[in-house]
């Protein structure tokens, strides 16, 4: 993960300029997943997702906390696009609404999401997810909470280097 020093010094825009650049470390999630952060601008988003079978139910469709998983990523990337220097970001509810189901055929589902509300301290935010074929297969909205001097990964201490 991101230390705090970077989402301390750096607004949230920055630090997710810096992800996808290369200079700031991939989150973890990406090495399970393959989740990538593709783009990001003040109060928007984009990431990609590879409909692989390891993301599937029991039926064979990619499972629905799978593509929630995206659509809430993709929207509290967003949000952190807007955050200031030592302000963390933490997500308050998310909303689903699944359109089709989702084959896993390998290739990428796609997630774009922007900012529709941002006041001092609460953002409301939407994504839509869409496949390979460009139809969309879910929507989704969420809000997010601003917590200036909060350490980003709002918890006691730093989390432990990964592998």
């Amino acid at each position: 993960p991101i230390g705090q020093e970077a989402w301390g010094s750096r607004p949230g825009g920055e630090v997710l300029a810096g992800q996808i650049s290369g200079e700031l470390a991939t989150p973890p999630l990406h090495y399970l997943t393959g989740l990538t952060l593709r783009e990001a601008a003040e109060g928007r988003a984009r990431m990609t997702l590879p409909a692989t079978k390891w993301l599937t139910s029991p039926t064979g469709l990619l499972q629905g906390g799978t593509l929630a998983m995206l659509a809430d990523t993709t929207m509290l990337s967003a949000v952190t696009s807007l955050a200031p220097a030592g302000t963390a970001v933490a997500g308050l509810d998310l909303k689903v609404n699944y359109l089709r189901p989702t084959i896993a055929d390998g290739r990428d589902l796609t997630a774009r999401a922007e900012v529709a509300h941002a006041g001092r301290s609460l953002s409301i935010a939407r994504a839509e997810i869409r496949n390979a074929d460009d139809k969309p297969i879910a929507l989704a909205t969420g809000s997010a909470i601003f917590l200036p001097g909060r350490p980003a990964p709002l918890g006691d201490r730093e989390t432990p280097p990964g592998p």
